[in-house]
């Protein structure tokens, strides 16, 4: 702004930032940018004390039609900004009180400089305004979202999705301070979650390429008391019934020391990503707890994640000794540039 903020009243520090007179404003719009510009005191509305409040607001006793919502916006010897606005109100031609009321109102103020009834009258304009413009921000997101710290709007959304559940260990998005769970909480307040979601969702909170893959084979490893053993005595398996010689084929024999199953593991592709990014991404990275919470809350808990990180062979480091390379992780020994993008690293989430 070209006026000092120090000098200059709301409606001069308005016009040159909005680009436009008070006049034109919108009293909703011209409500949201003063209590943006006190960050410091509470939301409009939701004050104990009138102390607290960055704007008073009034009537102006007019008998005329009101060609805008705000007549003008003065500043008070407390910097407070002074809102006389005629849309809103007892007074008027579409006030509930009588017409002759308007007149005698705007008598004594203006003839006989006694505004005691046009001040006692602005109390009840005041409170109203602020709680009528405390309804009509509580609705809207935008707005709400000018102070994340009591943002009702978000809590709202998040009790859909189930932001506001941390505790659920299923079926809830995660409660990180991304946002991710209330962008999507049309997903995750699906109950029917699918890879087109999953993929959807980590690829726009990582900001690349997400690929998810289902039915992945692997080898699933028994546990001793489930595994068939040639004996010549009967043991216990755990679960009330025998394993050993009381075996049957076909029902409860089981060759080896694992099976194979398709129904508990999904692969989920991330890439390419570059260097700095697939750092963050691997565990104990700034990144990997966010990608763990955003996986566990869409995914169901009897289904495991094998997340594979690609990345980048334009941006694969060379190996230095105590500097650059996790063993297993982020080391390669290589003379010359891969041809192709590395994707070798993988964990379970």
């Amino acid at each position: 702004m070209t006026t000092s903020d120090s000098t200059a009243t709301w409606e001069q520090r308005l016009t040159e930032e909005l680009g436009k007179p008070v006049q034109s404003l919108d009293f909703f719009q011209a409500m949201r940018r003063i209590e943006a510009e006190s960050p410091t005191l509470p939301r409009v509305g939701h004050a104990r004390q009138t102390s607290q409040e960055a704007v008073r607001i009034r009537q102006t006793s007019a008998l005329d039609f009101a060609p805008a919502t705000i007549d003008r916006i003065d500043s008070g010897h407390d910097e407070r900004a002074h809102i006389s606005q005629r849309f809103f109100g007892l007074l008027g031609p579409g006030g509930p009180l009588p017409l002759h009321m308007t007149e005698t109102v705007r008598h004594e103020t203006r003839h006989n400089a006694d505004p005691t009834l046009e001040s006692f009258l602005n109390l009840f304009h005041h409170r109203m305004a602020t709680l009528f413009y405390r309804a009509w921000s509580s609705s809207r997101g935008a707005v709400q979202r000018d102070r994340p710290e009591t943002d009702r709007f978000a809590a709202y959304v998040g009790s859909i999705s189930g932001t506001l559940n941390p505790g659920a260990e299923s079926n809830a998005a995660p409660t990180s301070t991304d946002n991710s769970g209330l962008y999507f909480s049309g997903r995750f307040g699906s109950t029917h979650r699918n890879a087109e979601g999953l993929a959807a969702v980590v690829s726009a909170t990582v900001h690349a390429d997400a690929n998810v893959k289902t039915f992945r084979l692997r080898q699933l490893r028994l546990e001793p008391e489930d595994r068939t053993l040639l004996s010549r005595s009967e043991r216990p398996s755990g679960r009330g019934e025998t394993a050993g010689r009381g075996g049957r084929l076909g029902q409860s024999v089981v060759l080896g020391r694992s099976v194979p199953d398709r129904c508990s593991m999904i692969d989920l592709d991330i890439g390419p990503i570059a260097f700095d990014l697939f750092q963050e991404l691997l565990p104990g990275g700034e990144s990997h707890g966010t990608l763990r919470e955003l996986i566990r809350g869409y995914v169901d808990p009897g289904l495991d994640c094998r997340v594979r990180l690609i990345l980048d062979r334009h941006t694969i480091p060379r190996l230095s000794l105590g500097r650059i390379g996790a063993l297993g992780r982020s080391a390669w020994v290589h003379g010359k540039a891969p041809r192709a993008d590395v994707g070798d690293c993988q964990f379970i989430l």
